[in-house]
């Protein structure tokens, strides 16, 4: 009878619950209901997880890095790759530089885990994930849209892919990072299907760095580094909109031509 009892309760609490979550798709459910209530428990969130590195797609194509001067078009090429079957497209601008995104990393080897994470985590990714991805233009008014890459998932990812693997070489622990960043990336909907050729990313100015092409050619002797050279009178125009101080004055704006 007791048994009866809880199963009758049981029912009458999965309707109940049902019908909140229904309400909660129809927004029709107060925004303070849903900031007061646990929406996933810890144990299921403990196991989504470990479930995703249990089950992880390792990341170790060479890089084709999109770099040239600011406003060149860099952003609209790099865009061109998201979605593609056979790349890992990096969303936004790379920023992984040291100590600056513009500045291709130099990585010790040997070396440790907590080292290497202080140099590679991008910021950024923190940002998107608790506000939402937002491409910044002189144009404002575009949607966030959900990033849901946990840091603490990829740099638990990372961490485990350094003791799991040899590492001999930078090279080695870019291949952690990017594993650590497409698999911590839950809603990232390329990352498995067609056999991938490349990982694509765009971060301005790294190019006009001689050491910095130096460093990413060290480590990708396989990549590719991808420059677009924009007409000069409408680069022109677009980066002084963008940035007056900056590449106001002529001859300014010539150094980075």
């Amino acid at each position: 009878m007791g048994s009866s009892k809880w199963v009758a309760t049981a029912r009458k609490g999965a309707r109940n619950l049902g019908k909140w979550f229904w309400r909660v798709l129809k927004g029709k459910t107060p925004r303070h209901e849903l900031e007061g209530r646990c929406l996933i428990a810890a144990d299921e969130a403990e196991h989504l997880a470990r479930q995703r590195i249990a089950f992880l797609t390792p990341i170790q194509e060479p890089l084709l890095l999109i770099s040239q001067a600011p406003r060149s078009g860099g952003t609209f090429l790099s865009q061109l790759f998201d979605g593609h079957p056979q790349c890992h497209a990096h969303p936004g601008e790379l920023d992984i530089g040291h100590p600056d995104k513009t500045t291709w990393p130099r990585l010790s080897v040997p070396g440790s885990a907590a080292e290497w994470w202080e140099i590679l985590f991008e910021t950024d990714s923190l940002q998107f994930f608790l506000k939402g991805y937002k491409k910044s233009g002189l144009q404002g008014g575009e949607a966030r849209l959900p990033f849901l890459l946990a840091p603490s998932l990829q740099r638990a990812i990372f961490e485990e892919q350094l003791r799991s693997r040899t590492v001999a070489s930078p090279r080695d622990v870019l291949n952690c990072y990017w594993t650590s960043y497409f698999n911590a990336w839950l809603d990232n909907q390329n990352l498995l299907g067609f056999h991938k050729k490349w990982v694509t990313a765009f971060v301005p100015r790294l190019m006009l760095c001689e050491n910095s092409v130096a460093g990413f050619c060290s480590d990708y002797p396989d990549g590719f580094l991808a420059s677009v050279i924009r007409d000069p009178r409408s680069w022109y125009a677009s980066a002084r909109r963008w940035s007056p101080e900056e590449f106001g004055p002529l001859e300014s704006a010539l150094e980075h031509w």
